[in-house]
């Protein structure tokens, strides 16, 4: 990886430019760091002022190649994390590519009127090179404590941090004092034109994963909650449900896990056996994406199953300054 990113760098291995502005969110660290919630939120931020898409390579999709997302497109043929954005943000285009390089390329021939494109996982993908690069790290397992692969769980060197224009130190405490964030600064130690910033996930509500109705955070309280999770750390997940509501029992997976009719089965089966009234199922929406397209589906929809759908907020009034910089350099660029 060392050498790779040298010849990068040194540019002996050629990087793509896209003639549009390009954001990509990545990470150093395997998984679990909050790309999709952040994906979302510049979404939203920019998808209402600029012709916006997202361009994903569709992670556990059984399609190959460039495709644009339709309304026929499910998680098997896109990815669950594209199916998720798609089916929430009418007003943005998604389209996945293995290759970052065809993608964007095929972009300019399909929506030759696009402004931005927002990239996921892209500080080791460095084929395309982003015009801004957001970075991001757990308060719990940030990056300068971490190690490279099979130490730790980073993918490559903690001085690929340098490449990041941002930094987003993501699922810190809600009660993050002003100190602790100027002594994390200071391990970060970004350069003089970088950026850190810290966010917190939010839950505001959940749904119902049949007709979306939404209920508050409260319709969980004294509830009994089976949770189901094909996630790369459900940690944050489960100590929200913990601190909510009983824990009955938590059906764990791998992340982007393909759900079987029988492991379905086996949650369906839980669930009756407890023929209780204050017990429902409890699923994010990127699983939920996964679940809707089994044969079964229909049967466990049957049950009180709920959606726990999650944002991201930024921490001690740091959140204009953040849109500020997203929105300048698309101003810039776009």
């Amino acid at each position: 990886m060392r050498v790779r990113n040298w010849c990068f760098d040194s540019n002996i291995f050629e990087h793509y430019d896209h003639s549009k502005a390009t954001i990509g969110v990545g990470n150093l660290r395997l998984g679990g760091t909050g790309k999709t919630p952040m994906i979302e939120y510049l979404a939203e931020l920019l998808g209402s002022d600029y012709k916006t898409v997202v361009l994903s390579r569709g992670y556990g999709r059984k399609t190959k190649g460039y495709l644009l997302a339709s309304d026929k497109d499910i998680a098997s043929t896109i990815g669950d994390e594209p199916a998720q954005i798609h089916s929430k943000f009418k007003n943005i285009a998604v389209a996945v590519s293995e290759s970052r390089k065809i993608g964007l390329q095929n972009l300019l021939v399909d929506l030759p009127e696009h402004q931005v494109v927002l990239l996921d996982d892209v500080m080791q993908h460095r084929a395309v090179n982003p015009g801004l690069k957001i970075m991001l790290t757990t308060f719990s397992n940030p990056f300068f404590e971490d190690f490279v692969l099979p130490m730790g769980r980073l993918r490559e060197a903690r001085s690929g941090a340098k490449r990041a224009d941002i930094i987003v130190v993501t699922k810190c405490p809600t009660n993050l004092s002003i100190s602790q964030m100027h002594t994390f600064e200071k391990l970060i130690n970004p350069k003089a034109n970088k950026s850190v910033f810290f966010s917190t996930e939010l839950y505001k509500n959940i749904a119902h994963i049949q007709d979306s109705e939404k209920k508050p955070l409260d319709f969980l309280i004294g509830k009994n909650v089976v949770l189901l999770t094909g996630l790369a750390s459900a940690k944050s997940v489960v100590e929200f449900v913990k601190s909510m509501s009983n824990l009955l029992k938590h059906f764990e997976f791998a992340d982007h896990h393909a759900f079987t009719e029988k492991e379905l089965s086996s949650v369906i089966s839980f669930v009756n056996a407890k023929n209780d009234e204050k017990t429902l199922v409890l699923t994010t929406e990127k699983d939920a994406q996964r679940l809707r397209v089994l044969a079964d589906f229909e049967k466990f929809a049957t049950l009180p199953v709920y959606v726990l759908p999650l944002s991201i907020e930024f921490l001690r009034d740091s959140e204009q300054a953040f849109k500020n910089r997203i929105v300048d350099y698309v101003k810039s660029n776009s």
